[in-house]
């Protein structure tokens, strides 16, 4: 592992991405716990104090963690929530991982239904859950 000063595995105040859940460690008790309930309940809420983190551990933890049990699971990360559209950001990004983990499949699903009606043919397509991380909803 190259440990030059933008690879050191300290990332410092912001919190760890999903592209580096290798150097991310020490919290493997908490993340079995959060992927415990997500295996056994439609709703899962993580909740702390600011700057605990949470963010890091859903990004680096969880989503590759879900990625690597549950191969075929699409697992959505959202935290866009300043602006006009984040509704159409949100509906965009369960579609671009649907079709992610479709592969080859063509996923016939419009961005132009309701939310439900989307979250619902979506997974009917996949034939799997998707899964939505809500991050920094506060």
């Amino acid at each position: 592992m190259n440990l030059e000063p933008d690879n050191a595995p300290y990332v410092g105040l912001r919190p760890f991405s999903e592209s580096e859940h290798l150097i991310f460690f020490g919290r493997e008790r908490e993340l079995r716990v959060v992927f415990s309930n997500l295996s056994t309940s439609s709703l899962t809420v993580l909740y702390g104090p600011s700057g605990t983190g949470k963010s890091s551990l859903l990004r680096a933890g969880l989503i590759p963690m879900v990625r690597s049990q549950w191969r075929r699971t699409a697992i959505v990360y959202f935290n866009q929530w300043q602006g006009g559209s984040l509704l159409e950001r949100l509906k965009e990004e369960c579609l671009r991982e649907a079709r992610r983990v479709a592969g080859e499949k063509q996923i016939a699903v419009s961005a132009t239904l309701p939310l439900d009606e989307l979250l619902e043919a979506l997974e009917k397509e996949l034939r799997r859950p998707l899964l939505i991380v809500l991050d920094q909803f506060e």
